[in-house]
């Protein structure tokens, strides 16, 4: 059957929907392509495409809107029946977002989505990575702020060092501005769910059964507190999100596709403070939260009364535009290895800028 639409966008009047919905108004590479947008509500999703119109001055783009939801498995299966592939915007995933990849897969619909959460992503890379090959399908996760930065500047870093990258840190550097930042619930949902699956998800991967990566040199060192970098004169932390475990997994699937001519870097994953006071704030959060979420109980309340266990920091709301506006972030890439023909160890240092503003 011939498909409508070259992409649909999913949960186009949800939070980080509204932000793919108006890239793609503003992009004018888009132009060749068919696109709608789809959701649970027809009357948010024309209200979402009226206002960024109107904000962007677009007034001669047409788009579909597409009635979907993810209690619906019928709707699903209908929406990806219409398009070459799906940008999913609905999450958390570990809640929605197993039954929209079946619907991709049933209907040879390629699919992406914005997911930051480990568990989620390996299992179904396990569970559904057969099914996907024999339809001729992808299903590629991670494609935002989690874990393209990093899994990118991995492969970057590879190719321009000179010689054979054997470790690579990640400095993640966050500028907020005068009006502050703030989460979105459902990311904390993920963040909350995260922590409360980790023995799950250490069981997870034993299961798999997957030999050990052949690394060279000498092992990142493994970290858990608070440190100072001389370099770049900030105190830092292990960044507890998903870019370690996508660019590992990465790394892997180079070796098994490569053989020998791949050697795989290891990973370190960090973010540092631009302030003191930024540093006390999240020190104290930290505390509060790791106190919170080791206990059943305890994930009940954060997840009752975000903004309160949070002190603020997360809302259900999100981020305004404001915030986002005056807010950037860079990454810092150290690397380590050794030169062709030498002995000797070689170092690399290389700036990701941010967005511009």
């Amino acid at each position: 059957m011939e498909k409508k639409y070259d992409i649909i966008v999913f949960g186009g009047s949800g939070f980080t929907g509204e932000y793919v919905v108006r890239e793609m108004l503003a992009t004018s590479d888009i132009e060749s392509k068919t696109w709608a947008i789809a959701g649970r509500s027809k009357e948010k999703l024309s209200t979402t495409l009226q206002s960024l119109a109107k904000e962007l001055s677009v007034t001669d783009k047409q788009v579909d809107i597409i009635e979907a939801n993810v209690n619906d498995q019928d709707s699903l299966e209908k929406m990806c029946s219409k398009c070459h592939c799906l940008i999913n915007c609905v999450g958390p995933y570990f809640l929605w977002g197993r039954q929209v990849v079946e619907a991709c897969i049933k209907n040879k619909t390629h699919y992406l989505d914005i997911s930051g959460e480990p568990l989620f992503m390996e299992e179904v890379a396990r569970d559904y990575n057969g099914d996907a090959c024999e339809a001729g399908v992808v299903v590629v996760s991670a494609c935002g702020f989690d874990s393209i930065p990093v899994d990118i500047g991995v492969r970057y870093c590879q190719k321009k060092f000179n010689g054979t990258l054997t470790a690579l840190e990640s400095y993640m550097n966050a500028q907020v501005g005068e009006k502050g930042f703030s989460v979105h619930f459902p990311t904390f949902q993920c963040v909350v769910n995260g922590f409360a699956n980790q023995s799950k998800l250490k069981k997870f991967r034993k299961s798999l059964n997957l030999p050990r990566l052949p690394y060279v040199g000498p092992r990142l060192p493994s970290m858990t507190t608070l440190k100072y970098h001389k370099h770049f004169k900030k105190y830092y932390v292990p960044f507890a999100g998903s870019d370690r475990s996508v660019a590992l997994r990465s790394q892997r699937s180079l070796c098994e596709k490569t053989g020998d001519n791949h050697t795989p870097a290891q990973v370190g994953v960090y973010m540092t403070f631009q302030s003191t006071a930024l540093l006390v704030y999240l020190s104290l959060f930290g505390v509060v939260f790791i106190m919170l979420v080791s206990t059943r109980f305890g994930r009940y309340l954060l997840l009752k009364y975000p903004e309160v266990c949070t002190f603020g920091l997360v809302t259900r709301r999100g981020a305004t535009r404001e915030q986002i506006a005056q807010s950037s972030f860079s990454f810092n890439f150290l690397g380590a290895g050794e030169k062709q023909f030498s002995v000797n160890k070689v170092n690399l240092y290389h700036l990701f800028p941010g967005p511009q503003k």
